[in-house]
């Protein structure tokens, strides 16, 4: 099995080597992987907020000619604008038959990357004040303000973001080491319980 967001950055590889485009769109959580592809190509990756909702809109204003999804969902130029599993496959097999890839060759090129995630625990009512603590804290870093806080470390990035639906933050990481990317999720972590709890 590859898992999801492997097959994101299989299917942008597939998609760059067979098609001209200016902007590509992924979720706020996708992996970095994705703009060391976009990187190869010239072309701009923008994120946005991971619902498929936010996808279909980029995609429908003309923001990007392909959104990939961390969930197995693509929207692909010319067809409809939302993800379609039947036109994905017949896309993804095109793809490899127009540069003679193999999804095992692909694979290798981009399975160094580790993610990690967590849940802390935090009341609603003390959601506000961890946001606020988290971007006053982390202005002298790059960060993106979409879904949360994603901030850019020396060999990776770390998101922070409110659970939408539970009393809790979710923590995503991700380097090109397990050692780095746990630390990162461990200091994150702290953080936030040092917020809540002050």
């Amino acid at each position: 099995p590859i898992e999801n967001q492997l097959l994101l950055l299989l299917v942008i590889d597939l998609f760059l080597r067979t098609h001209t485009v200016s902007t590509i769109s992924v979720p706020v959580t996708a992996s970095m992987g994705v703009e060391q592809i976009a990187s190869e190509y010239g072309v701009k990756v923008l994120r946005v907020p991971s619902s498929h909702r936010d996808m279909m809109k980029v995609h429908l204003q003309g923001g990007a000619q392909f959104v990939g999804g961390t969930r197995g969902g693509f929207i692909f130029p010319g067809f409809q604008r939302g993800a379609d599993a039947i036109m994905s496959m017949a896309k993804i097999l095109e793809m490899m038959a127009k540069t003679n890839a193999r999804f095992g060759d692909i694979r290798k090129k981009h399975e160094h990357f580790v993610r990690e995630s967590l849940s802390v625990p935090c009341p609603w009512a003390k959601k506000g004040l961890v946001m606020r603590r988290l971007i006053t804290e982390s202005t002298d870093k790059e960060r993106q303000l979409v879904d949360g806080v994603r901030i850019f470390e020396k060999n990776g990035w770390v998101l922070v973001t409110p659970d939408r639906s539970h009393a809790a933050f979710n923590i995503i990481a991700e380097t090109t080491s397990t050692v780095e990317t746990s630390g990162l999720i461990e200091h994150y972590r702290k953080k936030v319980l040092e917020w809540r709890d002050s």
